[in-house]
C-alpha cells in the first residue's frame, strides 16, 4: 500500500512537471513571437527614421545654398553702405534678411548716388 501511494505520489509529481513543462514551452514560445513581432516593428521604425535624416540632410543643404547667399548679399551690402556714408549694419541685416529686395534697392541708391556725382 505505501509503495502503491509513492508510486502514484511520484506519477502525480512527474504529470505536473509534464503539465508546467509545456507551460513554460507554451509561454517561451508566445514571449518569442511577442519578441519577434516587436523586433520587427523597431525595424520599420528604423528605416523609418533613415528616411526622414535623409529628407532633414537635403533640406539642410539647401539652406546651406541659401544661406550662403543671403552672407554675401550681406556683406556686399555693408560694405556699399560704409563706402557711401550710410549705416553698414542696418544694410548688412537688412541684405541678411531680405536679400533680394535689399540688392535691388542698393543698386538704385548706387545709381542716384552716379547720377548726384555727375551734376555736381
Amino acid at each position: 500500500m505505501i509503495v502503491r501511494r509513492e508510486i502514484l505520489n511520484c506519477s502525480l509529481a512527474i504529470a505536473i512537471l509534464i503539465h508546467l513543462t509545456g507551460l513554460a514551452i507554451a509561454q517561451a514560445t508566445s514571449e518569442d513571437e511577442i519578441l519577434s513581432d516587436r523586433i520587427e516593428q523597431l525595424e520599420g521604425d528604423v528605416s523609418g527614421l533613415q528616411i526622414e535624416i535623409g529628407s532633414v540632410r537635403n533640406r539642410l543643404s539647401e539652406y546651406k545654398e541659401e544661406g550662403s547667399v543671403a552672407f554675401i548679399a550681406a556683406v556686399v551690402c555693408a560694405l556699399w553702405a560704409k563706402n557711401s556714408g550710410r549705416n553698414a549694419w542696418l544694410w548688412f541685416f537688412m541684405g541678411a534678411f531680405f536679400w533680394p529686395v535689399t540688392v535691388l534697392v542698393m543698386l538704385y541708391k548706387n545709381g542716384e548716388d552716379f547720377e548726384q556725382k555727375a551734376t555736381t
